[in-house]
């Protein structure tokens, strides 16, 4: 391109319009395309076809005339009951989440397409059935940990606190109650019950991390300390102020 790469910004400037029914929406357009003080410039029409999390708008990019200069912008229509409805579906979370998780390298990209292609998605209604299939038929620690990060994506932390517990058991049978993996496995899971909110979890379960991380790290190391740091963070949630003083001074 020849241009300078400032002249590629689009949305610098940026509206939105509601419309409460389709034909609103159709005769907005015919406004703006009759007005000699815009010109629409490029239109993406998100209704046919949806985004891949089913959201729908109308996108479009419009130069407005100011005196004698026209400043390109960008102009969403939306159908006010989708829009309201966006909450519910965590449509916007979904999106951040597959945009950011297919950025790198074709081959990156290729396989984790494989990846999510490969669940059984036609096969559920919801995400708590997801994490049933999966943990049913997962082949790999791979697939249980990209479920995680999708989980977390979506803030299905009842999820994440699933397929944490069911890591945690196969890890405890193949390498012992008390090994490093389980260790990492349940540091992982305290996590887990962190994003969910309960506390009183996290705090148990951080507790019996300590020991393990103690044992293979030693007390003045810099794993247990982070994790002190997370079981000094679920005392205080759980009011207990001396404890939590007690465990954050060790990290001093």
């Amino acid at each position: 391109k020849t241009a300078p790469c400032y002249s590629w910004l689009f949305d610098i400037v940026r509206g939105s319009v509601y419309c409460d029914h389709e034909d609103e929406l159709v005769a907005l357009w015919h406004k703006i395309e009759a007005d000699p003080r815009m010109k629409i410039v490029r239109t993406k029409n998100r209704f046919n076809p949806p985004l891949f999390n089913g959201y729908r708008d109308i996108m479009m990019n419009v130069a407005v005339k100011v005196e004698n200069v026209s400043h390109l912008c960008e102009l969403q229509i939306h159908l006010t009951a989708i829009k309201d409805s966006e909450p519910m579906h965590k449509s916007h979370a979904v999106y951040e989440f597959f945009r950011d998780f297919f950025k790198g390298n074709a081959e990156a990209v290729e396989q984790r397409l494989d990846m999510f292609c490969a669940l059984p998605v036609d096969d559920v209604n919801d995400a708590e059935e997801l994490v049933d299939v999966v943990l049913d038929s997962a082949t790999s620690y791979g697939q249980l940990y990209s479920l995680c990060d999708l989980l977390k994506s979506i803030q299905e932390s009842a999820g994440v606190v699933k397929v944490r517990k069911a890591i945690l058991t196969v890890q405890e049978r193949r390498f012992g109650a008390e090994s490093k993996e389980v260790g990492a496995a349940l540091f992982d899971l305290g996590n887990a019950y962190m994003g969910l909110g309960d506390h009183a979890k996290q705090r148990d379960v951080l507790e019996r991390t300590l020991a393990i991380a103690e044992r293979e790290h030693g007390k003045d190391s810099t794993n247990v300390a982070g994790l002190l740091n997370n079981l000094g963070t679920a005392y205080g949630n759980l009011g207990d102020y001396a404890r939590t003083r007690d465990v954050l001074e060790r990290t001093l």
